[in-house]
């Protein structure tokens, strides 16, 4: 009995388990018992936590290599508290409690470059504790690094960094609505923007993009407008064609007077002027050109007298604003042999005005 007792107190002690035993016989087997159904359920949770531990540790290093800190410090501590200080689980305690301060430093710095500085330091100092991992090289460093103003801008905030973030976002999402040349909903996020960051240049130029296309836009649209409207003034010089068949028959005049407008337009177009050389010329001007060169070549009658054409400029009442408008129209022309009746033409185009032959 001495001697079982002896082997349970190692056993016991190996697992560092306190055993006492009573005096008496009888109550001594009984406690024995006990004690042996204690000691294997102890034994039971152990070895169930160390294969807990050693999954936890294998997730952890998965998260780590996937650049998952936040995942891989849980994981690792999770593990290190499963796992009790003893000769038995030193050694993979002190390796859980290196990884847990590495993902640590790692997840430590990050929460520094969003400006999370307490969270970071508290998470340094956590894994620095004695029982852990005091002596890490890599969290020992950062804790210093943390507290230098060189190194990290202690003005930075969590809420800033988050600011940054959605401003990022709301650009691209504004450039998105420019590229679709949806200027308005573009406009609005730009503004978006300015409440958040006053001072930011980027939406600003997105802005003064918008306007620009705007600007190009309403141009265009301008030299539509104007040139719809310039086509309605010239639609009102047009003369109708009557629709209604005339019961006068056409040909030749029964009085035996024939008309004399197919004779003028043919004089007109049988006159090539050798050199034409009008240059910023009034209505008046390049009508005077027109006549003086009808005179100098039409052929004398029977008088030996050159009459040409005789052209009457009749635009009617002088204070209407259109007859204000035709008589500030400028004429220009530069050509060479070309006769009368296309010089008419021409004259008549650049003035917005027509010219007819009357008997």
């Amino acid at each position: 009995m001495e001697k079982l007792c002896f082997a349970y107190r190692r056993h016991i002690a190996s697992t560092g388990i306190a055993c006492v035993l009573a005096t008496s016989t009888p109550l001594f087997v009984a406690d024995l018992s006990a004690q042996e159904s204690v000691v294997q359920q102890e034994l039971n949770r152990r070895i169930s936590n160390a294969r807990k531990a050693h999954d936890l540790l294998k997730q952890g290093d998965i998260s780590y290599q996937k650049a998952d800190y936040k995942s891989a410090v849980t994981h690792y501590s999770q593990a290190f508290e499963l796992l009790p200080p003893g000769a038995m689980t030193r050694e993979m305690r002190d390796v859980t409690a290196d990884r847990y301060a590495t993902a640590a430093t790692e997840r430590a710095r990050a929460l520094a470059k969003m400006g999370d500085y307490d969270k970071a330091k508290n998470l340094l100092k956590t894994v620095l504790k004695p029982q852990v991992a005091p002596a890490h090289m890599g969290a020992l460093k950062l804790l210093g690094q943390i507290d230098s103003p060189i190194r990290y801008n202690h003005a930075l905030t969590p809420t800033h960094v988050k600011d940054v973030v959605k401003v990022g976002r709301l650009l691209r999402e504004a450039q998105g609505f420019h590229s679709l040349g949806q200027y308005d909903r573009a406009h609005i996020v730009y503004e978006g923007v300015l409440r958040i960051d006053p001072y930011n240049k980027a939406a600003r130029r997105g802005m003064e993009e918008i306007a620009a296309a705007k600007s190009d836009y309403y141009r265009a649209s301008k030299d539509h407008n104007r040139a719809s409207m310039l086509a309605e003034v010239d639609k009102m010089w047009e003369i109708p064609v009557n629709n209604t068949p005339s019961s006068i028959p056409v040909g030749p005049d029964l009085t035996g007077n024939d008309s004399l407008a197919p004779d003028i337009r043919e004089k007109l177009a049988g006159i090539v002027v050798d050199v034409i050389s009008l240059d910023n010329a009034s209505l008046e001007e390049a009508l005077d050109f027109v006549r003086l060169q009808s005179r100098q070549g039409d052929a004398p009658d029977a008088g030996g007298e050159k009459v040409g054409a005789n052209v009457i400029l009749n635009l009617g009442d002088p204070n209407n604003d259109r007859v204000k408008l035709i008589r500030s129209s400028r004429v220009t022309l530069k050509a060479r042999a070309l006769p009368l009746n296309v010089i008419l033409d021409y004259i008549t185009d650049q003035t917005h005005t027509q010219w007819s032959t009357d008997g």
